[in-house]
């Protein structure tokens, strides 16, 4: 029987469904109601609250209780990447959030929304390689409370490590969909945008900070930040990125304010080879 053009390309899709989802469920996937608990029962302590003259006590207190946090993410991110050598991202990254407690419908096609995962070694992935981890939480309710964490797992001969930890660079400010995986020139290695807005901030434009780290077999190296207000990740491009953000001043003298710079990742720094403002 001879399939038509569209037929054809129906069956296609058919089998690569079917050949993902057997993929997915022959994969070893653990268990993540226990580790979902305990970041349930942090969270729980994360969210009693003191203020006044117990700020500064209550505060470092409360980064004990988040490093505590982190360290069972760590450590069932870990036992994942040991249990099934051949895991996806897209795996890892829906194991994360039940693990953290995020619960939302399946977007798979949104590489910009946290929990964020990337292998350095493309699917199917195997040892030696670098996985990086980027997910946000908040060590109190309130103005500076907010915290990102930046990972770098390595996957060797079977054995997972935490090779280094990041993101202090962007305490206070609350994560925003954009950035992600940007061109790294170094193999196994990724490199990781992240932009967010600071928390609990009012004004016509918003202050916001965004950071590149490299996610290496080292630990993580911040490669590049930029305070601002109004950050926004427009896209990426083959060896670097594109953002955009407002100038204050400009806009104080009537002039345009909206600006955008092109930076390329092909060496170590990132080089902002393009800057031009919206309306010149």
């Amino acid at each position: 029987m001879k399939l038509s053009p569209s037929a054809r390309i129906v069956m296609i899709l058919f089998l690569s469904a079917l050949a993902i989802r057997a993929q997915t469920e022959k994969a070893k996937l653990l268990p993540t109601e226990s580790a979902a608990r305990r970041v349930q029962a942090i969270r729980t302590e994360l969210d009693s609250q003191v203020g006044g003259d117990k700020f500064e006590a209550y505060k470092a207190q409360h980064e004990q209780l988040f490093n505590r946090w982190k360290q069972v993410v760590a450590t069932f991110v870990m036992a994942q990447l040991e249990a099934e050598p051949e895991l996806d991202q897209w795996q890892l990254r829906d194991q994360l959030m039940r693990v953290l407690g995020i619960k939302r419908a399946d977007m798979r096609d949104d590489f910009h929304e946290t929990p964020l995962v990337f292998p350095s070694v493309r699917y199917p992935v195997k040892d030696p390689a670098v996985w990086a981890v980027v997910y946000e939480g908040d060590i109190y309710n309130g103005a500076g409370g907010a915290r990102v964490v930046v990972e770098s797992y390595v996957v060797e001969k079977g054995k997972a490590r935490l090779a280094g930890r990041g993101g202090a660079e962007m305490n206070g400010y609350a994560l925003r969909l954009g950035g992600g995986q940007i061109y790294n020139p170094n193999a196994g290695s990724v490199s990781v945008l992240t932009h967010a807005t600071a928390q609990w901030s009012s004004g016509h434009v918003l202050p916001a900070a965004a950071a590149l780290y490299a996610v290496g077999p080292t630990g993580v190296k911040t490669l590049w930040k930029l305070t601002a207000p109004g950050i926004e990740f427009v896209g990426q491009v083959d060896s670097g990125f594109v953002i955009q953000y407002h100038d204050e001043d400009r806009h104080s003298a009537n002039m345009p304010s909206s600006a955008i710079d092109l930076y390329m990742t092909d060496h170590e720094t990132p080089r902002r080879i393009g800057h031009h403002f919206n309306g010149e």
